[in-house]
């Protein structure tokens, strides 16, 4: 069936997380998605944690291979103890067992909001095809940026009904494994950069008017 995704973005200080059900990554990884639009939305209004979270890794002991605090939370906003415990025979006796109890105890401390309609008005309302690529989305935690602008007219490809669109830079920077390939499964040119999948996964991000100084433009 495949793996699933959910587009969470989080506040670490304030415990404050919008999770989306992004479904197949490559259903909803989009200049035109709804999940897009919101995390978009977002992060136009102050920085966030982001997180493109694929449900594997409930599976295959892959919890064992994540240590970042920040990782764990963007997994707690949309992962329980219960889903390791339902997919994970003998799960008390795993390394990483406690780490899946602080998931669980970090699930149920989140409020939980949702901006969907906020942001699909934001961006045009339900006729509007796409984001704005204006700005810049500014990684606090790594001090990168990248032009959307400048991303966008590279990125844009016509799909098969002859629609204009864009594999938004997020969840692809952002995911947890496993969806840049399925959505790249079709092919993709030369001067791609497919090996930044993930590479920005659970940092602090912002998108701004400008471009902070000492940041470094990718």
């Amino acid at each position: 069936m495949g793996q699933t995704f959910y587009a969470c973005a989080y506040d670490i200080e304030n415990k404050t997380c919008c999770v989306m059900d992004a479904d197949k990554f490559h259903a909803n990884c989009y200049c035109y998605s709804g999940a897009v639009f919101s995390i978009h939305y977002l992060l136009r209004a102050q920085p966030y944690h982001v997180m493109w979270g694929g449900v594997y890794v409930a599976i295959d002991d892959n919890l064992e291979n994540i240590y970042r605090f920040e990782d764990l939370l963007g997994i707690s906003t949309y992962m329980d103890y219960e889903d390791f415990e339902r997919n994970t025979d003998g799960l008390p006796g795993k390394k990483y067992y406690n780490k899946a109890k602080f998931l669980g105890d970090s699930y149920k401390k989140w409020n939980r909001i949702d901006v969907w309609d906020e942001a699909i008005e934001y961006f045009g309302g339900n006729h509007a095809r796409s984001v704005k690529y204006t700005g810049y989305l500014i990684n606090h935690t790594q001090k990168k940026a990248i032009d959307l602008a400048d991303y966008s007219k590279r990125s844009a490809a016509t799909n098969r009904s002859g629609m204009v669109s864009t594999i938004d830079a997020t969840p692809v920077l952002t995911e947890t494994g496993g969806g840049t390939g399925m959505v790249l499964f079709n092919g993709l040119s030369a001067d791609t950069t497919e090996t930044l999948a993930g590479t920005w996964r659970a940092d602090l991000l912002q998108i701004l008017d400008e471009m902070p100084e000492g940041g470094t433009k990718l």
